[in-house]
């Protein structure tokens, strides 16, 4: 996997290489140029586009769009490389910044095997608006549905470094020793890696692994899609 990964990177920079000219190059003067979509990744359309990657960075934050890349990972085995971050606090005071690192390959641990998402909090963020609404008054759901995370600015660009870090180990000849689930806290400067090591027999990722097309993909449809809360990726 990683071989493959290496190989195609290098294959995206020779080709962008070739055909960006002076005036498609980046501000930077490099001349990956990245196409930008207004999109949400749990529609089909998107989902779609993301194949043409050669990693996938995920940095959302809701279980119902972590649950589609998972299945990116492994019905396609496209690369993904999960990242979640929390400030933690104790009396009114910050107590934790940590930053946690998942990398989702056919091979390991998908964030079903490691309890990182949940199915109830799924089925609520895919209900319709109004209706997670009313649940929310009525305090019957699961998590924080739709409520915003408390973060900080360091531990968002920690938890953005560490993604960085994950991917140029995943395409590093040395990278099969790094652990595929990690935290590192920036609060305390503590680090370690996260359980399991391998996948969990009978896990949804177990059923899917490789099946491409033939796997029973759940996509929302266009219209249930709310513009504001579109998610943007980019390739």
């Amino acid at each position: 996997m990683r071989e493959t990964a290496r190989i195609a990177l290098q294959a995206t920079a020779r080709a962008s290489a070739d055909h960006a000219g002076d005036d498609e190059r980046n501000p930077y003067g490099s001349p990956f140029v990245p196409s930008r979509y207004a999109a949400d990744v749990r529609t089909e359309g998107p989902f779609r586009a993301l194949l043409d990657c050669d990693v996938v960075l995920g940095t959302t934050d809701d279980h119902s769009s972590r649950a589609i890349l998972c299945d990116l990972a492994y019905a396609y085995g496209v690369p993904v490389i999960d990242v979640g971050v929390r400030a933690g606090a104790r009396a009114k005071a910050l107590n934790a910044l940590a930053a946690e690192v998942r990398v989702l390959t056919p091979t390991t641990p998908c964030l079903w095997c490691r309890e990182v998402i949940s199915a109830d909090v799924v089925r609520e963020e895919l209900l319709p608006p109004a209706q997670r609404e009313k649940l929310r008054r009525e305090r019957y759901l699961v998590g924080s549905t739709g409520q915003p995370e408390p973060s900080v600015v360091p531990l968002t660009v920690l938890g953005a470094g560490l993604a960085t870090c994950a991917l140029l180990a995943l395409v590093s000849p040395d990278g099969q020793d790094a652990p595929s689930g990690y935290l590192v806290d920036g609060f305390f400067g503590d680090a370690r890696p996260v359980g399991p090591t391998d996948p969990v027999d009978g896990c949804w990722c177990r059923t899917i692994s490789w099946l491409g097309d033939d796997a029973p993909i759940s996509w929302m449809s266009d219209a249930t899609v709310n513009v504001d809360d579109s998610l943007a990726t980019s390739r």
